[in-house]
């Protein structure tokens, strides 16, 4: 038996978990995550879109051409939640411009699959400037700055 489950059983019903803050903001966001269906959503185009460009190589060489300082995308991690969707969320805004110059040019390219081609048009219907996946991003990365910073 491990030492602290032993001084938990000495305790019995006396002994108190407690949360720190950060587990319970990261438990909070979870829940507010897997509890709204456009939220879910958001957070999968978010993870998507880092993937896209974490996959090849190609794709990452073209959005340093098209922008020089952009960012590299951090694969989803389950720790240090706000923290860490925080600076995921940063790259992305920092990089959307560019990462919508790669998606056309992807698309408008002849000598792309027909597979890359109508991913990068999903990518440009999702990721559209004026779209709820760019407002929900700015929103909870905002949200995400003030946890942090807390």
């Amino acid at each position: 038996m491990l030492k602290t489950q032993k001084k938990k059983q000495d305790l019995g019903s006396f002994f108190l978990t407690m949360w720190c803050v950060a587990h319970r903001i990261n438990i909070a966001m979870d829940s507010i995550i897997a509890s709204l269906p456009e939220m879910k959503i958001w957070f999968s185009n978010l993870k998507s879109l880092c993937t896209y460009f974490q996959k090849y190589s190609k794709r990452k060489k073209l959005l340093h051409e098209k922008l020089p300082d952009a960012k590299e995308f951090a694969a989803y991690f389950e720790v240090r939640f706000a923290e860490h969707l925080s600076q995921v969320i940063n790259t992305v805004l920092h990089n959307l411009e560019s990462c919508m110059e790669v998606w056309k040019c992807i698309q408008e390219g002849s000598d792309r699959l027909k597979r890359d081609q109508d991913e990068a048009r999903g990518f440009l219907t999702v990721w559209n400037q004026n779209g709820l996946q760019v407002f929900l991003t700015a929103i909870i990365g905002d949200v995400c700055r003030i946890i942090v910073v807390l």
